[in-house]
């Protein structure tokens, strides 16, 4: 009897012991998903059966035998059923800041004609007497293809308060007379970058309202700066709550323009609140007019000050020509109507900048979109690998529309990431393909041909401009990006180059993987993977088996950043599962 008690103590604490030792090697995970449609965009082991996490990290992937030793009865279980598992979707280019700044200013749609927005602007201005400065965005540069607009024009709707408009795309500006007069732009204030950043002039030389690129808006943003701030902070946690609502955990903001300061500050703030539900790797930006030592000082200085979990300055941002819809994009040939657009920086001056930036050890992110620009932008790259070699450095070209054929082996070639928004990708009425031939559009877009020659891309939204708020939504792109048609438009007809369609994994990887290469995020994001970070989203259905026309219609049912949930689809009917 007492040999029976003795080993029966013997084995009690023998269990206990194993108990504590498989515990200790084992930890117990606070959440586990479990389903067959998990994809981990790890490209050695791409489907996995389970998901287990623990304070934010993942801990476990693989099959569902194996996660059993990581969960006891506190452990969440999400059982996905038909739904699947994803890493979180990165914004690759876009403007949070901005659009937070931007979203109760006067909002026109690239659809209205004048007389839309002539009635836009004074019903605006009526509902908003107290406001003393008006500033909208949206309207379509399309309209003055054959015309350029004036000052006289905007006063038709507002004359009596400065009235300034941006386009959709962000590159071009309209100011009433008012609004000049306050700015104090007249004939004697030079143009920024003469022939790519001024004031459209008559023979005077006084501006008649219409400027090309961000350069000539500093006057009449200034005018708001104080209102746009107030904008920012208010408005924040709503632009970085949408994005999660489709899927973003992580966004490049690709400038904050004349916010930086103010939006870094109060992101910093958000954070500290933990009101930052998204990582954010913001930018500075670069001029011409600016010494290059100056912008290596104050990048290391950003760098310095905001390099924390969620919120850090990863890039230089250097805009180097303008859009295609204002014939303002550098191109090899002329647009339909004349003229082949400008560089915003003597090509020399920017090679020579890039060669510096690239010794210093910063990343840049160049906006490029005509060929011209794209090629420019390539050789002041492969100057500074000529002359730094390669030491580590991630640059991006991004927008990245129009590119020759004899430039796109060089991404590969010079490591550089080539970076678009997919819903660009598409013959829509909103797109300004018309500006350019027939022979010139075969250059839209050679994103599966960059792809095959084994170079990283990356997708991003450039929200709040370059479209609606579809452009924002990831799931948006990657259809648009597989079909080069706009949802919806079943008569429409595909790009050019069709053979340029990339497949389904290339875009969740450009949005997932690849783009947390770009943001030198991949050791901590971008997959599932364990020690990875668990930043993940749900969808409603497997994308890989959805038909690509539908993908659009796919629903975010769940964003997780750091193993918190931190948004859930409303539910129609019944309760959320999670």
């Amino acid at each position: 009897m007492t040999t029976r008690k003795h080993l029966s103590r013997c084995l009690a604490g023998f269990g206990l012991l194993l108990s504590t030792a498989l515990s200790w090697a084992n930890p117990i995970a606070d959440t586990v998903f479990l389903g067959e449609s998990i994809y981990t965009a790890n490209k050695q082991a791409p489907w996995a059966q389970a998901v287990a996490i623990k304070d934010g990290a993942i801990i476990y992937v693989g099959n569902r035998e194996g996660v059993n030793v990581y969960t006891n009865a506190q452990t969440k279980k999400h059982v996905l059923g038909r739904k699947m598992l994803l890493p979180g979707f990165i914004d690759t280019h876009a403007h949070p800041v901005l659009a937070a700044a931007a979203m109760n200013l006067l909002a026109l749609d690239p659809a209205d004609d004048l007389a839309g927005i002539y009635a836009k602007v004074e019903a605006y201005a009526s509902e908003n007497p107290e406001m003393g400065f008006i500033m909208g965005t949206g309207f379509n540069a399309n309209l003055f293809a054959t015309q350029t607009p004036t000052s006289v024009m905007l006063d038709t709707a507002v004359a009596d308060r400065p009235v300034f408009l941006m386009d959709d795309g962000g590159h071009l500006g309209w100011g009433n007379t008012k609004a000049f007069e306050i700015a104090g732009v007249t004939a004697s204030t030079p143009d920024p970058v003469p022939g790519a950043h001024y004031y459209v002039r008559d023979t005077q030389g006084n501006p008649t309202g219409y400027m090309y690129e961000e350069a000539t808006f500093g006057p009449f943003v200034e005018l708001g700066q104080e209102q746009g701030v107030a904008e920012i902070e208010s408005n924040t946690p709503e632009i970085l709550a949408l994005m999660s609502s489709v899927g973003i955990t992580s966004v490049f903001d690709a400038s904050m323009e004349w916010f930086l300061e103010g939006g870094l500050s109060i992101l910093k703030s958000n954070e500290t609140a933990n009101l930052l539900p998204i990582r954010v790797v913001a930018s500075l930006t670069a001029d011409p007019l600016t010494p290059t030592q100056d912008i290596i000082e104050q990048y290391a200085t950003l760098q310095q000050t905001y390099s924390s979990d969620r919120l850090n300055v990863g890039a230089i941002k250097i805009g180097l020509d303008g859009t295609i819809e204002g014939e303002s994009a550098a191109l090899l040939h002329e647009y339909l109507h004349g003229g082949s657009g400008a560089l915003n920086w003597d090509p020399e001056s920017f090679s020579q900048t890039v060669v510096a930036l690239d010794k210093a050890g910063a990343d840049i992110h160049i906006h490029a979109i005509g060929d011209r620009a794209v090629n420019t932008a390539l050789n002041a790259v492969q100057s500074a690998r000529e002359a730094n070699g390669f030491h580590g450095t991630r640059h991006t070209i991004c927008h990245t529309q129009m590119v020759q054929d004899s430039d796109i082996a060089r991404f590969k070639a010079l490591e550089v990431i080539a970076q678009t928004t997919p819903a660009w990708h598409a013959d829509s009425p909103d797109l300004p393909w018309n500006q350019i031939s027939e022979q010139e559009r075969e250059k839209l877009f050679p994103f599966n041909s960059i792809v095959e020659t084994g170079a990283h891309v990356t997708f991003g939204s450039d929200f709040p401009y370059g479209g609606g708020i579809e452009a924002l939504v990831p799931l948006f792109n990657i259809e648009v990006g597989a079909t080069r048609l706009w949802p919806g438009n079943t008569n429409g007809v595909p790009l050019p180059n069709g053979n340029e369609r990339l497949d389904v994994q290339t875009l969740i990887n450009g949005y997932t993987i690849d783009a947390a290469y770009q943001l030198r995020m991949e050791d901590k994001i971008g997959s599932i993977e364990v020690g990875k970070r668990a930043d993940l989203v749900v969808l409603d259905k497997n994308i890989f088996t959805t038909p690509l026309t539908a993908i659009h219609q796919l629903n975010v049912k769940m964003t997780m950043v750091d193993g918190q949930v931190v948004y859930t689809r409303p539910y129609l009917q019944g309760p959320s599962p999670f």
